[in-house]
């Protein structure tokens, strides 16, 4: 952040949580950035962190307030910020600090201040001021209305210190230490709950969302699965991968709802469903492209040499998720930009990848169907191209949207629109074409009527390979129709 650029800010590095590093190595970039990097719902986790050293103030993180008076949802009452924190002795310290001086220590200060006046609010040369015995911080007063809110840490256990915030906006997190002691480190929580619940500001129309997408794909499962089970023992394998399809789809945004209906209740949520969510999201994604990449084999029933395939879809898949823990972080710790093209990158180019492959196989497939006279399967194949290449301009659109989402900001008007930019423009996209794929390759007579048979390789037979085969015949005769 532009706030945070002098020479005497320091950034504090967010670290990985010790569960991660046991993660096994294969699953190590899938899911390195799972853990949200200290940030556990709306709040921000000093996970024993190396206080700020003697003269310097450090910025950690970014919270999103509604008012009272601005909440569309005030089950919780007024916005609240909780402090549970404490000092303790750094013992990989060359010089570790004493218990006991840390127990009187007075220079070690929390504070949550208005983003937008930071500038005003804080002298980057002279944030310190001695009062009262002791060096602490002194802010400049804030001429806004916003809250700033100030709490001074020691060796000390104590009670939770709640403080109210009476005005909407976004609010920076920020540890200084106006003293001379050093070695030690900084241990606990610092949590916001909003009236509607600890969700963050921006992501709170995510609930309803995902409800309404959870809704929307379990309508789409049950139509599909009726005219599954109708045609049943008929179906070809396009049609089972649809069905698996919009299961996952299903499972997906529950999983995803959950997560954000859980991080709405506590400041201590789980990231399973997250990571739940994130993963059948990918997998949804994957199998579509795999179902395009594989349709002329699917077709005929014949899937091989996947390898080159399953391993290009897993790197999209490494690429997507990594993108995804960015995008998660990116409001708690004012990403810019040029990080998030940076992290979009492989993303984007695995995805013209997949994109021009995917082309070239419906290009090759239906040359071969033509070649062989198989009209009906030309024509599927030839749907399935428009679709791809309606899926090539949703999936422009959605890139976009995510890379230029400006809704995070210190404008809070602007709050309400994040979900738009984030979540629901691409998996609106994703749902439509779903819905186009299954119009074209939803069970008919004409097209479960054909089923194809292996013909004779001599030259001498016309018999036309994958030929069209009437089932009474076929039920009469084991030998391919010529």
């Amino acid at each position: 952040s532009s706030h945070f650029g002098s020479s005497c800010w320091t950034h504090a590095q967010p670290r990985a949580s010790p569960t991660m590093r046991k993660v096994a190595a294969t699953f190590a970039l899938l899911l390195g950035g799972a853990m949200p990097w200290g940030a556990v719902a709306d709040s921000y986790r000093f996970d024993e962190m190396m206080a700020p050293v003697a003269y310097t103030i450090q910025s950690h993180y970014y919270f999103y307030v509604y008012s009272a008076a601005d909440a569309l949802d005030r089950s919780y009452g007024g916005p609240t910020v909780t402090m549970k924190l404490t000092l303790a002795p750094d013992n990989e310290s060359p010089k570790p600090a004493d218990l006991t001086a840390l127990v009187g220590y007075k220079s070690v200060e929390v504070s949550v201040l208005p983003a937008a006046d930071l500038d005003k609010l804080v002298d980057e040369f002279a944030f310190c001021a001695y009062k009262d015995g002791f060096s602490s911080f002194s802010p400049r007063p804030n001429i806004s209305g916003g809250a700033i809110i100030t709490h001074r840490v020691s060796g000390q256990k104590g009670e939770p210190h709640i403080d109210r915030i009476a005005k909407t906006g976004m609010y920076a997190l920020i540890t200084t230490n106006c003293g001379n002691l050093t070695g030690f480190r900084l241990i606990g929580t610092v949590s916001v709950q909003n009236p509607h619940g600890y969700l963050r500001a921006p992501d709170y129309n995510k609930q309803a969302l995902y409800a309404s997408l959870a809704v929307i794909y379990m309508v789409l499962l049950i139509i599909w699965g009726a005219l599954v089970a109708q045609w049943r023992g008929q179906v070809n394998a396009v049609q089972k991968e649809l069905l698996v399809i919009s299961l996952i789809g299903v499972g997906e945004c529950v999983s995803t709802y959950m997560f954000y209906h859980s991080w709405n209740k506590t400041d201590e949520v789980s990231d399973l469903y997250f990571i739940a969510g994130s993963l059948l999201s990918l997998l949804k994604i994957c199998m579509s492209f795999r179902v395009v990449l594989l349709l002329s084999q699917l077709l005929c029933e014949e899937v091989r040499g996947t390898h080159t395939i399953d391993f290009a879809l897993v790197t999209y898949g490494c690429a997507d998720f990594n993108f995804r823990m960015v995008g998660r972080i990116r409001a708690g710790y004012g990403l810019d930009s040029k990080v998030l093209l940076i992290n979009a990158a492989p993303e984007a180019f695995m995805g013209v990848v997949l994109f021009v492959w995917c082309f070239i196989a419906l290009r090759q497939g239906k040359g071969m169907c033509e070649k062989q006279q198989a009209q009906l399967q030309a024509s599927l194949i030839t749907k399935s191209s428009l679709i791809m290449s309606f899926a090539i301009v949703g999936a422009l659109a959605a890139f976009v949207a995510h890379l230029s989402d400006s809704s995070i900001s210190v404008q809070a008007p602007n709050w309400g629109m994040h979900f738009v930019y984030s979540d629901c423009i691409s998996h609106v996209v994703f749902a439509l074409l779903l819905v186009s794929a299954m119009l074209v390759w939803r069970p008919s007579d004409e097209m479960q009527g054909y089923k194809y048979a292996e013909q004779p390789q001599d030259q001498e037979s016309q018999a036309i390979i994958g030929a069209a085969v009437d089932k009474e015949d076929q039920d009469t005769s084991d030998k391919p129709a010529e």
